[in-house]
């Protein structure tokens, strides 16, 4: 089992305009917003598997899925496009970042880089 890892409190969860649902699981959270195109970003995290699933979707047909393992923190927070969504990775030499901006649509950024 992995150890937790860093995610937003939910004082700040509280702070942004995201729609929160916390699982049957305590450790399970997904959060989701709305671009102003009417596209939808699902994030989900498991503290317990250090993992996420990110689901970009509109009109509820599925454009993009990411997952990944090994996070070592998630961050939501407010931008100049609109509100961020990032998930830092780090598992030996390599280490990445996911990281999504909802404004008036939705751009993905995905990179992976080696130590």
């Amino acid at each position: 089992m992995a150890e937790r890892f860093d995610v937003p409190t939910d004082e700040v969860l509280a702070d942004l305009p995201v729609d929160v649902v916390r699982h049957d699981e305590p450790w399970v959270t997904t959060v989701s917003s709305t671009a102003d195109d009417g596209t939808v970003v699902d994030l989900t995290w498991d503290q317990v598997a250090a993992s996420i699933s990110l689901l970009v979707r509109r009109a509820d047909v599925e454009i993009a899925r990411f997952e990944r393992e090994a996070i070592v923190r998630v961050r939501i927070f407010e931008s100049r496009a609109g509100l961020h969504f990032e998930a830092e990775t780090s598992s030996g030499a390599l280490g990445g970042l996911l990281g999504v901006d909802i404004g008036s649509t939705v751009m993905v950024r995905d990179v992976l880089l080696r130590g």
